[in-house]
């Protein structure tokens, strides 16, 4: 590790943090992925006549990335997925979109945690193992047979009083990765920005409350958002409607302090599973109605812009007190994300159903259904490919977690 110096930024709510800038670039090293044959299986939506492609179904636990983490190459020549396996290799593993085949991205010696991202840009991945950051150029060739080498270099060490990260992204125009989680022996996390290119580190954000949902602005370079990683007994409802009780957080890599994004109201509001979308707004699920411990509650899909903070809903949620919980929560939603052109917003909800709304109008159609049973199994939070033709999501419909991928019917690209 090369100490390149010390520097005070006024990141700290209520004080000034040294921090080492780091920078621990490392010669690349590469192998070639293990192969696996395709578990592919096309089926049609029964209602939506949506084409679905069960990408996994050994009966392994599979999920695709989180939902504001990008899961295709941007060439779409791979996608990105988990693996849990008791009979096989688990980790990182890839879908090759032309053959079918499943691929083993990582290696045993590379016990890659956190939340993995495809770049915006280029054909690489970038990870987190071993307490460093690192970058995975992928390159594939299918003929004449299937082979997929990858090349990796370390891009920089965690900040030496960083004792875990909870997430990893990559910025606007590709030139910076931020990642952060609680700092050592304090009671207090911090966010950096990491420059892909030389490994320097810069502090973005300090705070006295653990943060989550780590995620870049799709707009802004300099702009990451976060969220308040509450208690579960708070769950995503601001309750006590303290100084730091909002979910979303907003900061950049000037001297300002971080900020709130929309000041959640002290009612038990809901506001939970924000999502970076175009034109430097944010999706996410919020409502003002619910019931206290595990019961239903409202939840719009909304949409707020940054610069003016004005919000509004694009997709209807639905309030009834006499209704039950899982019948209310048909007509909510959980996580929420859009497309990278701006005409669709997805949601979930509890029962495994994917909704469009379209961003002219709020218009709703019901793309898939039934691919969770509620209160239980993987949630779909579906993530878009770079065209916004169509979603990733996970499935629980076959009695464990899928990798599938659904395509958006053309003529549902018409004005609606």
């Amino acid at each position: 590790m090369r100490i390149i110096g010390w520097i005070f930024i006024f990141k700290l709510l209520g004080g000034i943090v040294p921090i080492i800038h780091q920078s621990s670039q490392a010669e690349s090293a590469s192998w070639e992925c293990e192969i696996f044959p395709s578990e592919r299986e096309i089926t049609i939506d029964d209602d939506s006549g949506a084409k679905v492609t069960f990408v996994t179904r050994s009966g392994a636990h599979d999920t695709n990335l989180y939902f504001h983490q990008r899961s295709w190459l941007p060439d779409e020549s791979i996608l990105f997925f988990n693996r849990t396996s008791d009979s096989g290799p688990s980790g990182l593993h890839g879908y090759l979109e032309e053959t079918g085949e499943l691929i083993r991205i990582q290696r045993d010696d590379h016990p890659v945690h956190g939340l993995s991202t495809a770049s915006r840009f280029e054909n690489e991945v970038y990870v987190d193992y071993d307490r460093a950051i690192w970058a995975w150029k992928i390159e594939t060739e299918v003929e004449p047979e299937t082979r997929v080498r990858v090349t990796e270099r370390k891009i920089c060490d965690y900040p030496e009083n960083l004792a875990s990260s909870n997430g990893l992204n990559e910025n606007s125009d590709g030139t910076l990765l931020f990642f952060g989680g609680p700092e050592k022996e304090t009671e207090e996390s911090f966010i950096v920005a990491a420059d892909k290119e030389t490994g320097e580190i810069q502090e973005a954000a300090r705070t006295p409350f653990i943060q989550g949902h780590i995620q870049c602005s799709w707009d802004r370079p300099d702009l990451v958002m976060f969220n308040h990683a509450r208690d579960w007994k708070w769950a995503d409802h601001n309750i006590e409607g303290g100084q730091y009780d909002h979910r979303m957080w907003l900061a950049d890599l000037s001297d300002r302090l971080p900020w709130k994004l929309y000041p959640d109201a002290a009612s038990g509001e809901l506001t939970t599973h924000e999502c970076f979308w175009v034109d430097n707004q944010v999706v996410f699920c919020s409502g003002s109605h619910w019931m206290p411990g595990f019961g239903g509650e409202e939840s719009h899909v909304k949409v707020i812009d940054v610069d003016t903070g004005i919000a509004r809903i694009i997709g209807a949620g639905s309030w009834l007190e006499e209704v039950s919980a899982k019948d209310l929560a048909k007509r909510n939603w959980w996580h929420t994300s859009g497309d990278p052109n701006g005409r669709f917003a997805a949601a979930d909800n509890w029962h495994g159903d994917i909704a469009l709304f379209s961003a002219q109008s709020s218009r709703e159609r019901l793309l898939v259904q039934g691919h969770r049973t509620y209160g239980s199994g993987a949630h779909p939070h579906m993530g878009w490919d770079p065209t916004g033709k169509k979603l990733v999501f996970a499935s629980n419909r076959r009695g464990n977690p899928d990798v599938c991928i659904v395509e958006i019917p053309e003529d549902w690209f018409g004005d609606w």
